[in-house]
């Protein structure tokens, strides 16, 4: 009894600590990188008893003993939808199932120093709406993919305290497709030419030129950590990752289907040929090459962990996201698009924290674990876009874990809530109103473990 009172105290303090902030990372940062800390709910950081410890906190390491590795991976099948207050259409995104891999090794070399190597994807986007729905103009494909490569060394002065340091290198993929309708465009040029508007056809998606910009490119940023474990029954973690700054300079912007929409220009009474329409288009959206720059946030971990019984093991941990960086998306082109040789699209995020709690129970060789997560959306009202189509989310996890010699085998299941969100309209980015509702995920991760 009287451990369960002492642990109780750092829980509490801890949990006083975090509700007053706003909660968590969102957007399109994956924090669950291993099955034992989905199924904690990411709750594992003052733990970071096994591999996957260097991502969540490469100090926790300093615990393995020999060499030990970790392989596995994460699968997360989304689904949202969308309701148009104009058309009273109901959209939902194309069903998908993106795969997430990690692995993880570590060394002991002596009774002080440790080396370990990760490799996963903290950041990644998929959002795949119908080609011709009615929010096609602001987005209907975007997909960001990195793999970090992310060695660490740790150093354990004593059996309490221990800390760590790394380089991330972190490989970065973008794809983002939108349509251009034909109205904005013939409206432009009638204006251009003092031509009446009403001239202009509505929008349809057979007359839609089909934009795609895609880049990619290695960015280097740090780690560091920390691990202070006082009693056998409480300890302390926490862990920073420094932003990573992708200069895109060699990116493809393409434009296709330029005859499609000559074809409907060519329909307005005026002495053009869709010839001359066409050669119009091909001057005013060209392929040609952009550049950009991409700043991934920095983060903070934090975690206590208690035993209040044996075999039980209960974690706080706040998450802390410096979205800020994600201010605004930059593009500048190497010819005119649309007469225009930059472009800039507001995104404001915010910086935002996050809280979650996991338990573990130990029972013979298995390990029975849960988890719960709240995330707050940073990303503002304004500038809500249908690339990440997301607001506050709740997760609920689940795992088991099984251990037979020097093996171990962990799985865990998680499912994922997004609160429905009303969306205002948006000319500036082309943004139809209406309400996201309907959005989850389920989520299944496993990983092996060997320790030599």
């Amino acid at each position: 009894m009287k451990r369960v009172l002492f642990a109780g105290v750092p829980l509490f303090l801890f949990l006083c600590f975090l509700l007053p902030v706003k909660a968590n990372s969102a957007g399109f940062y994956v924090d669950l990188q291993d099955a034992k800390g989905m199924a904690l709910g990411g709750a594992f950081i003052a733990q970071a008893n096994n591999p996957s410890a260097i991502f969540y906190n490469p100090a926790g390491m300093t615990q393995l003993e020999g060499t030990q590795v970790s392989l596995g991976s994460t699968f997360i099948m989304p689904t949202t939808e969308f309701d148009s207050d104009a058309t009273g259409v109901n959209t939902e995104v194309d069903d998908n199932t993106w795969w997430l891999p990690n692995f993880y090794i570590t060394h002991k070399f002596n009774e002080h120093l440790w080396i370990g190597f990760g490799s996963f994807s903290n950041f990644a986007l998929g959002t795949e709406w119908p080609a011709d729905w009615e929010g096609r103009y602001n987005s209907y494909e975007a997909t960001v993919k990195t793999v970090t490569l992310n060695p660490n060394v740790a150093y354990k002065f004593n059996d309490k305290f221990s800390i760590a340091a790394g380089l991330q290198i972190q490989y970065l993929d973008v794809r983002m497709k939108k349509k251009i309708g034909i109205n904005p465009v013939a409206t432009s040029i009638l204006l251009q030419n003092h031509l009446p508007t009403a001239l202009a056809p509505d929008n349809d998606p057979s007359t839609d030129i089909k934009n795609e910009l895609n880049g990619d490119n290695f960015g280097y940023g740090f780690n560091v950590a920390a691990r202070f474990q006082p009693t056998d029954w409480l300890a302390f973690g926490v862990s920073y990752r420094s932003k990573i700054s992708h200069h895109i300079g060699d990116g493809n912007v393409d434009n296709s289907h330029q005859d499609a929409m000559a074809a409907g220009l060519a329909t307005m009474p005026l002495p053009i040929t869709k010839a001359q329409w066409e050669a119009t288009l091909n001057d005013l959206f060209p392929d040609t090459g952009g550049s950009t720059t991409l700043e991934l946030p920095q983060t903070v971990f934090m975690g206590v962990a208690v035993k209040p019984l044996k075999p039980l093991t209960v974690e706080l941990a706040g998450y802390w996201t410096g979205w800020s960086s994600w201010d605004s998306l930059n593009l500048k082109f190497d010819d005119p698009i649309a007469n225009k040789t930059k472009s800039k699209t507001a995104k404001d995020w915010d910086d935002v924290w996050g809280w979650r709690i996991g338990l573990e129970y130990l029972w013979n060789s298995w390990a029975f674990r849960f988890g719960y997560v709240h995330d707050e959306s940073p990303i503002p009202d304004d500038t809500l876009d249908f690339m990440v189509p997301a607001d506050d989310r709740d997760l609920y996890n689940f795992g088991i874990g099984y251990t037979h010699g020097n093996f171990t085998i962990d799985g865990a299941y998680s499912y994922l809530v997004i609160a429905d969100r009303d969306v205002r309209t948006n000319s500036v980015i082309h943004r139809p109103q209406g309400e996201l509702h309907d959005g989850y995920a389920h989520m299944f991760s496993i990983s092996i473990g060997y320790k030599f």
